[in-house]
């Protein structure tokens, strides 16, 4: 099996005796987007692969904020909020813990893109387009700023003022991976992995220099950010995605009333989603074409999805590549 920059992609997140059997949240009707993805870090089928220390680290702080979220949202969400489009659907819930510390997970479902392209999607970002819609507020910057592996980055997102709201950064290093069932047919697999900002006070993070906040832009820290990305069970060829999220805004919770969020979450979810073209997707798959380096074709056979060809003596037969 070919390893990514010395990481092997293809492994179980957490072994059997780490799993916590008291986690499930108290009343599953509250927060239905906690459901699914619990189950791809709770439910061991093999063993962790060859990672680094600090990867391992990593992985299981996720497990650990996957938890702390489940039960922050175990009673009733301070902010609950929903939206459709065709086949697609979307559920934010959002709890304070604090005055300026919310813990956040989304469910996104029946999103039409497949794994590869959404892997392309979080590695080129590059190539998302940024338009302006009036009356929200606009990201003006997305991009990976440093590499420290082929599946450990860091990124830079800015968002520009909205209404009385200032403008944010954000600085996020960045590990991801594909978990795999054991069975190796391709089935249960899916991307999952975790970010998280560097130390709001350290100006150098693992050897490379963190970024200055921008001008006219508070820095935004993320404590956590977990995510599951998996086919989707809805609608073939599509895919569900899960994240988890605990971070630190600047702005206090009563600076952002449930109402404003439930009026501007689905103008958000429709505008993104209606990105999701054949003509914006081009691109991306020019990229994953490409490969330069040899990372999409790794990813494909760790995702089941690259063919190889062998010779029998009935003929020509294709097959998944191991």
């Amino acid at each position: 099996m070919k390893l990514l920059g010395g990481f092997r992609w293809e492994l179980q997140l957490f072994d059997e005796d780490e799993v916590d059997p008291e986690s499930e949240l108290s009343s599953r009707e509250t927060c239905s987007c906690l459901d699914d993805a619990g189950s791809f870090f709770d439910e061991p089928a093999g063993r962790l692969g060859d990672l680094t220390p600090l990867q391992r680290r990593e992985l299981r702080e996720a497990h650990a904020l996957i938890q702390s979220v489940r039960h922050a949202h175990g009673g009733s969400p301070s902010i609950f909020a929903l939206a459709e489009s065709g086949s697609c659907r979307y559920e934010l819930s959002m709890t304070w813990e604090s005055s300026h510390v919310a813990l956040v997970t989304q469910k996104i479902e029946a999103v039409p893109l497949s794994m590869l392209e959404c892997v392309a999607l979080v590695r080129e970002p590059d190539l998302i387009p940024l338009p302006r819609w009036p009356g929200l507020p606009r990201i003006e910057h997305i991009a990976n700023v440093h590499e420290f592996a082929p599946n450990n980055v860091v990124y830079h997102v800015a968002i520009e003022p909205w209404g009385p709201f200032p403008g944010y950064d954000s600085v996020c290093c960045a590990v991801g991976v594909v978990r795999s069932d054991v069975g190796g047919d391709g089935t249960g697999k899916a991307c999952v992995g975790f970010a998280r900002s560097p130390p709001e006070d350290e100006e150098e993070h693992r050897g490379w220099r963190v970024l200055p906040r921008l001008p006219r832009r508070v820095r935004m820290h993320v404590d956590g950010f977990a995510w599951v990305v998996a086919p989707s069970s809805a609608v073939e060829g599509h895919i569900d995605i899960t994240t988890f999220m605990k971070t630190n805004i600047a702005v206090p919770h009563w600076l952002i009333p449930p109402s404003l969020v439930r009026w501007v979450t689905p103008k958000v979810f429709r505008g993104l989603l209606s990105l999701l073209t054949e003509q914006n997707k081009a691109p991306f798959r020019a990229r994953v074409a490409a490969d330069e380096r040899g990372f999409y074709s790794a990813l494909k056979r760790q995702l089941g999805q690259a063919l190889c060809r062998y010779h029998t003596p009935d003929g020509l037969k294709m097959t998944a590549c191991r």
